[in-house]
């Protein structure tokens, strides 16, 4: 990846869709998503993922992770983190296979 892609990833993503419901942002590679799922009486909850939108692999989610996001930003934020450490990885690996 090149140091415009370092750039890049310091920028939020954009998030579109319903931003309190079901929402989405393109950043790069990855495909983030934020949804409130709708369950019955006390089964409602906030969930996060983060894939690849070349492969469609789940790089990470919500359910690897015992918190649970408590509104729609603390999903957002769940998910962005966790692309930023699997940018952080990639970098991680570019480096240590060029020294």
């Amino acid at each position: 990846m090149s140091h415009h892609c370092l750039e890049i990833k310091q920028e939020p993503p954009n998030w579109y869709g319903d931003l309190e419901d079901d929402c989405c942002a393109k950043w790069m590679e990855l495909l983030l998503r934020a949804e409130w799922e709708d369950g019955e009486g006390t089964d409602e909850w906030w969930w996060w993922a983060v894939s690849n939108m070349e492969t469609g692999e789940t790089l990470d989610a919500s359910y690897k992770h015992s918190h649970v996001p408590n509104s729609a930003d603390d999903a957002r934020q769940c998910a962005e983190d966790a692309a930023r450490r699997y940018f952080a990885s990639i970098y991680s690996a570019l480096f240590r296979h060029v020294n």
